[in-house]
C-alpha cells in the first residue's frame, strides 16, 4: 500500500508541476500580449509620419514605409506567439493537469477501497479461524470423552460393562456427529 501511496502523491506532484508551468505560459503570454500592445500603439502613434513625413504631400494611410510593415509583421508575430502561450497554459492544465488529478483521486479512492477491503477479509479469516478452533476443541474434547468410556468399558466388571457399553456406544454416535460438523469446516477453511 505504501507504493501506491507514493505513486499518488508522484502523480500529485506531477499536475502541480503541469499547473506551474500552466501559470508561467499564462503569465508570458500576457507580458507578451502586453509589450504587443504597446508597441501597436507607439506604432500607431509614429505612423504617419513615418510613412508620409511630417509635412505631407500624399494622403496619410495611402503609404507604409516597409519599416512599418516589417514592424506590423513582427508585432502580429508577437500577438500570435501570446496566444499560442496562452493555448498552450489552457491545455497544460485541460490535458495534463486536470486528468493526472482525477486519476490521483480515482486510484486514492480505489487505494482506500481496497485496504478496506483487504482489512474485512482478515477480519473474517480470523474469525474463521477462530470457528475451526472451536470446532476442532470441541471434536478433541469428545474424542477424549469416547476414549475415556471406551477405557471404562475395558474396565468394567460383567454386571456394569453392559451400561458402560451403551454409554460408549452414545458417545461414539456423539464424537461422529461432531465430526460430521468439524470435518467440512477443516477442509473448507485449510
Amino acid at each position: 500500500m505504501h507504493i501506491v501511496s507514493g505513486g499518488i502523491s508522484w502523480l500529485d506532484d506531477i499536475q502541480q508541476f503541469y499547473r506551474e508551468r500552466s501559470a508561467i505560459e499564462k503569465e508570458y503570454a500576457a507580458k507578451l500580449s502586453a509589450l504587443a500592445k504597446k508597441y501597436y500603439e507607439k506604432k500607431a502613434k509614429k505612423q504617419t509620419s513615418l510613412s508620409v513625413g511630417d509635412t505631407p504631400t500624399v494622403t496619410p494611410g495611402s503609404l507604409e514605409c516597409a519599416s512599418l510593415t516589417t514592424w506590423g509583421v513582427q508585432l502580429n508575430t508577437l500577438e500570435s506567439r501570446a496566444t499560442e502561450h496562452d493555448q498552450f497554459a489552457g491545455a497544460l492544465i485541460t490535458q495534463l493537469a486536470d486528468p493526472l488529478k482525477v486519476l490521483g483521486t480515482r486510484t486514492e479512492e480505489l487505494r482506500k477501497l481496497h485496504g478496506d477491503y483487504a482489512a474485512k477479509l482478515e477480519k473474517e479469516r480470523d474469525h474463521q479461524y477462530s470457528e475451526l478452533r472451536k470446532q476442532k476443541g470441541k471434536y478433541d474434547s469428545v474424542c477424549q470423552e469416547v476414549e475415556s468410556r471406551r477405557k471404562k468399558v475395558d474396565g468394567a466388571f460383567d454386571h456394569g460393562k453392559g451400561k458402560a457399553r451403551n454409554a460408549f456406544e452414545q458417545q461414539q454416535v456423539e464424537m461422529r456427529n461432531v465430526k460430521v460438523c468439524y470435518m467440512p469446516t477443516c477442509t473448507l477453511r485449510c
